[in-house]
């Protein structure tokens, strides 16, 4: 060093001090340079080091926040298994306000997915809700599939969703949802979770979420499926106990019936068609049962059921029909939705059940399970009601004339005078004897009498329904070629109409028996409770009077019975006169 410094100051003396310096200067600049960057270099060390313990320490806090969010939702999805909401809080994690999107979970069943639990989204969309069949070849690869753009305007998807919840749409994510066993279902959502965090790692999450829940989420869709089958035996068994129970009027049964099922099914109204044998094809209503409503919104409605339950003929299949498929029958009014189930007895179609609903609201699975359970035991319970119906008319009524027999017309003539009792309403009898009916007999044969009695009775029963449809007459077989005819709410002078009337139909029949014709003559007593009598053994009494008075004036007569200042009536060329008391 030593040399270094006299060989500089040599050099200093020899070139100048001046040189010296600069070159001492320089020397300093370099040394400084140098140094700098040293420190500069160790500097940016530092500093990435921090900034990766940064990256680090951020890393390890996302972990913890997107651990404490797994952690959290988990928690809440396994404590809520007992009640049956995996799935419901699920979605609402997808979509924590309906405001802002929609969730739909389609679970699997029979190779088909449909909608089993949704959140944000409109009932009535549910129901025909689809997802595309593309999108699901895409879903083959295990990955949540995002959707968007065209491929999400132009897709069966949208066309389903209404006005609404289309606003709510900008891009649909499809997750799929499986086990070892295959396909338990498809989530579709308009949004991942957690919010605010990269799409790549809200797939990372929802993929560790759903590996760990599915299982879960297979026995939340069991233990429900499993309720709504409990549930719907309990109906079952409710719509059972009316059929087993005894009714006096089959048409009571089938009132109970529908109306049990109209409920259950949560609808406004239920129709039972049947198909009338024949090429028409035509249907009557059965019964018809659900809320009031007035009387020409009710002829409206009933129009409706009468136009949906003849598409379902057409169809042979049960089917939910929306607001567009009742625009397209026509049924733009009044009805929201409607469900009509075909009827079948040993494969061939005999009816239509019809239900409907004043709102758009969508028929469940249990209801549409529920309403072919009903209309299936309906097809059956018709053949026993229709059974039972026919051995009941079989006792009730007389096997030659097929009119109601003598033990029927002993109860209904009771029954219709002890209502009268209470209601003041009046009660009319006819009782009608064929004139020289034993000289038929004799000169033509009992067949030919027995044919005589027949067609007499067909004359009966069209002319008692002369009458207003709120009465009811009864028209029975009374003893040998004796005939009555009960006639409730119609007062003396209308049943000596209706006698008269059928008096003249009978002189005007011609009956054609081996090739002979028989011609009959009729006479009619009438009385009226309780003009003539209190009791129905009195009223009997007094119109067998006036039938006597008939056939003691020479037949082929109507006559009323006498009131105690009333004289009988006098029969001049087939018409009645009598006194102003009548």
């Amino acid at each position: 060093m030593m040399e270094w410094l006299r060989e500089f100051a040599a050099q200093a003396e020899m070139y100048g001090l001046s040189t010296a310096l600069a070159f001492i200067c320089l020397m300093q600049y370099i040394l400084y340079v140098y140094t700098r960057k040293r420190e500069d270099e160790q500097q940016k060390s530092y500093l990435n080091e921090m900034e990766i313990l940064e990256d680090e320490v951020s890393a390890l806090q996302h972990e913890r926040y997107l651990a404490r969010v797994e952690n959290a939702m988990l928690r809440d999805i396994f404590s809520n298994i007992e009640q049956g909401q995996a799935i419901d809080l699920l979605l609402k994690n997808f979509v924590p306000r309906i405001s802002q999107g929609f969730a739909i979970f389609f679970c699997s069943q029979d190779n088909r997915l449909s909608v089993y639990a949704s959140r944000g989204l409109e009932k009535i969309d549910e129901a025909k809700l689809r997802l595309d069949a593309d999108w699901l070849k895409k879903l083959a690869s295990d990955e949540i599939v995002r959707i968007a753009g065209k491929e999400l305007s132009c897709s069966e998807f949208l066309k389903e969703l209404g006005i609404n919840v289309r606003k709510k749409l900008s891009e649909l994510y499809l997750i799929p949802v499986n086990d070892r066993e295959g396909c338990v279902g498809v989530i579709a959502t308009t949004h991942l979770f957690p919010h605010g965090v990269a799409p790549k790692i809200q797939k990372q999450l929802v993929a560790r979420i759903l590996e760990s829940v599915t299982g879960i989420l297979k026995q939340t869709m069991m233990l429900h499926d499993q309720e709504m089958k409990l549930k719907l035996s309990q109906e079952k068994l409710v719509l059972r106990s009316i059929a087993d129970r005894h009714h006096d009027m089959p048409s009571k049964l089938m009132d109970d019936y529908m109306l049990r099922l109209t409920n259950l099914l949560e609808a406004s109204r239920g129709a039972l068609l049947l198909l009338v044998p024949g090429p028409s094809g035509s249907l009557k209503v059965i019964s018809r049962q659900g809320i009031q409503l007035p009387v020409g919104t009710e002829t409206i409605w009933q129009e409706h059921e009468l136009r949906l339950a003849q598409a379902a003929y057409q169809t042979d299949l049960p089917t939910c029909l929306g607001a567009d498929e009742l625009a397209k029958l026509q049924v733009d009014s009044l009805i929201g939705t409607a469900l009509t189930v075909p009827l079948f007895q040993q494969e061939r179609l005999v009816g239509i059940l019809c239900i409907t609903r004043r709102d758009r609201g969508v028929f469940s699975k249990m209801h549409i399970s529920l309403a072919r359970w009903a209309a299936d035991f309906l097809a059956e319970t018709l053949l026993r009601v229709l059974d039972r119906v026919e051995v009941e008319r079989k006792a009730n009524m007389d096997g030659l004339t097929e009119l109601a027999n003598r033990r029927t017309f002993d109860l209904k003539i009771r029954q219709e005078l002890a209502q009268g009792r209470e209601s003041g309403a009046t009660c009319s009898l006819c009782l009608l004897d064929l004139d020289h009916f034993k000289a038929i007999n004799d000169h033509h044969g009992h067949q030919a009498g027995d044919e005589v009695l027949r067609q007499f009775a067909r004359v009966l029963e069209s002319e008692s329904k002369k009458v207003r449809s709120t009465d009811r007459p009864l028209v029975a077989r009374y003893g040998g070629e004796e005939m009555a005819i009960l006639l409730p709410g119609v007062g003396l002078e209308g049943a000596i109409r209706i006698g008269e009337s059928i008096r003249q139909a009978a002189s005007q029949m011609v009956i054609l028996h081996n090739q002979q014709r028989i011609r009959i003559t009729v006479s009619i007593g009438v009385s009226s409770f309780p003009r003539h009598a209190s009791t129905a053994d009195a009223l009997i009494e007094a119109a067998d009077q006036a039938l006597y008075q008939a056939k003691k004036e020479g037949r082929n007569a109507v006559r009323a019975a006498q009131t105690e200042s009333a004289a009988e009536p006098v029969k001049t060329n087939g018409t009645i006169s009598r006194q102003s008391s009548y």
